[in-house]
């Protein structure tokens, strides 16, 4: 065989097999420099998982992502040939206790061209309050347009939908706007309808409200204030004190809710204030209706007993650290003093040293007082100061002053008094005057413990609520707020007072000895700012040994208790007793 020679640049001959074998040589020592290392099992396993795991992951997006857009697209081809709309559901009724009434619907067509250019003809139904603004205004409230805060936050509504506003109205909203119904129309591809409308289901009208209002009491006190005092803003509450019902609340002067959309500018800038609900939201200086919850306090802490006795000499002189004492007048000279003629004829002497003391009794023994933190104890017992959940937006609370308040105002507030915490606001707050407010609706339920034996109840406007059939859904039970935190002999001393202010011949209540039942009452002139006239208050609660109704009224800047509160609940009663 015949060999080749390679000449390389050197001049030198290689033969092809010493090329060859230098190459495996240079082969074999690279190899000589590695480490093998064995993979294991193991390793195969976690990246098989791994692989896995990814294959599923695009797996199940992947169907989840076709599911997803499939719905959507499916939701896109319907809205494209069905058009869907809500019907109005009717609200519930509302009715008097003695199924009066009160509230109905009105049905009204209104028809409208969409974009397409589709007749829409629907019905809607319009709210009839049936005794307009005569008195129930502020019980009932009103409905207006929802606004877009409220569609964002409750899916039931959509543009075009009313709800209530204040009232009834609006805190049994979700009971009386009853449940929407539905339908479908097929449309072409302009949008047109092609078929008749299909009713999928029928709306299903909201429940119906059976009140504790007694329609006809309601009325005559608003007919009544209305004739005597109507120049003037009032209030007036009526209860059943062994129970809590709300039998009326009246407002004075009020507006017409069936006029709210056209009127309620001309409301809202009228300055007597129409829309302020005031037996519920007013804050009035009580005057002397505090004086039985005082009383009750005095003798359930033994600073008095029934047969106490003071001699009433028309002031009362309080310690003055900067100079010569001052002084404090009653109304009049009392005289020799003891509970029952102190309620009767409302003596301010013997309730300034039940609530402040500083004084002696006709043995000469110093009474003590109740001192504001004792009085304030005990007229929050009595809910004074605390909500008591009435089934109406828009109450407000009392307020009893205290030395540390007076202290906390004077110090935080520059415009606030000047002077010190003293006696003389003691002696206010016992008679309700000075700092102390009071809501007609408060005084009414505290009053009413007296009247019932002690136990103060949550107010209630709404007795039932029944669903289309008259089935009861809630009955509504009566709510005992406090209880056993005056003795019953304590409780029927005062009520003996209150009784004695209408049989006595100086009693402040005397003009209801002609009722056609027996009855108990208290006068009070609650003194106001520069020189107004006072808050007038009255209240009254009949059949004396066992009562159904207590009669609360107060005639702001209306003067004298007895002349012109007084007047009003006697003829209010009179008509409740004689029908």
């Amino acid at each position: 065989m015949r060999k080749y020679k390679i000449k390389t640049q050197f001049k030198e001959e290689l033969e092809p097999e010493e090329i060859l074998f230098d190459s495996e040589k240079k082969k074999e020592e690279e190899r000589k420099g590695r480490i093998e290392i064995m993979i294991k099992n193991s390793v195969f396993s976690v990246l098989f998982a791994l692989l896995l795991l990814m294959f599923f992951s695009l797996f199940f997006r992947t169907a989840y992502l076709i599911e997803a857009r499939g719905e959507e697209l499916g939701i896109e081809a319907v809205d494209n040939y069905l058009r869907v709309s809500y019907i109005e559901a009717p609200r519930g009724i509302i009715y008097s206790k003695d199924k009066t009434v009160l509230v109905e619907n009105v049905k009204e067509k209104k028809e409208k061209v969409d974009e397409a250019g589709n007749e829409i003809l629907s019905e809607t139904f319009l709210r009839n309050y049936l005794e307009g603004s005569s008195c129930f205004s502020h019980l009932f409230g009103y409905i207006n347009e929802v606004l877009p805060g409220e569609i964002e936050k409750d899916s039931y509504y959509e543009g075009g939908d009313r709800k209530g506003r204040e009232g009834i109205e609006k805190e049994y909203e979700e009971f009386l706007r009853g449940k929407k119904g539905r339908n479908e129309r097929v449309v072409n591809a302009l949008g047109e309808f092609v078929v008749p409308e299909k009713i999928v289901f029928d709306p299903i009208k909201g429940n119906d409200l059976v009140l504790n209002i007694d329609s006809g009491l309601q009325k005559k006190i608003y007919e009544t204030i209305e004739k005597k005092v109507p120049d003037k803003n009032a209030s007036a509450v009526a209860i059943n004190p062994q129970n809590g019902k709300v039998l009326a609340m009246v407002s004075f002067p009020s507006y017409d809710n069936n006029l709210i959309s056209e009127k309620y500018v001309e409301y809202s800038n009228d300055p007597r204030k129409p829309f302020l609900n005031r037996a519920l939201s007013g804050k009035y200086p009580s005057g002397s209706v505090i004086k039985p919850l005082i009383a009750a306090a005095g003798l359930e802490e033994n600073i008095i007993t029934p047969e106490t006795k003071i001699n009433c000499k028309g002031r009362i002189l309080m310690p003055n650290p900067y100079g010569l004492p001052e002084s404090k007048k009653d109304w009049k000279t009392h005289g020799i003093t003891d509970l029952n003629k102190a309620i009767a004829e409302s003596c301010n002497i013997y309730f300034f040293v039940v609530g402040g003391g500083g004084y002696q009794d006709i043995y000469g023994s110093e009474i003590e007082g109740l001192g504001s933190k004792k009085i304030k104890e005990y007229l929050d017992l009595f809910y004074i100061e605390d909500e008591l959940g009435i089934d109406i937006p828009g109450e407000k609370a009392g307020f009893v002053p205290t030395k540390e308040w007076f202290d906390k105002e004077r110090k935080e507030r520059e415009y606030f008094e000047k002077r010190n915490w003293s006696i003389a606001d003691i002696y206010d707050t016992s008679i309700g005057q000075g700092f102390f407010q009071s809501t007609p609706l408060h005084m009414a339920s505290a009053l009413s413990a007296i009247a019932n034996g002690g136990k103060v109840y949550q107010p209630q406007i709404v007795d039932k609520i029944t669903d289309i059939g008259g089935k009861t859904i809630e009955d509504f039970q009566p709510k005992i707020l406090e209880e056993n935190f005056i003795g019953e002999e304590n409780i029927e001393a005062v009520r003996e007072g209150m009784r004695e202010c209408v049989l006595s011949s100086s009693g402040s209540c005397r003009q209801l000895q002609g009722l056609p039942v027996s009855s108990a009452g208290k006068t009070g002139t609650a003194e106001t700012e520069g020189d107004k006239e006072p808050h007038a208050w009255f209240v009254s609660f009949a059949p004396y040994e066992n009562p159904k109704i207590l009669l609360l009224v107060m005639v702001e800047y209306g003067g004298g208790g007895s002349k012109v509160a007084a007047p009003i609940a006697k003829e209010v009663l009179e008509w409740q007793y004689s029908r």
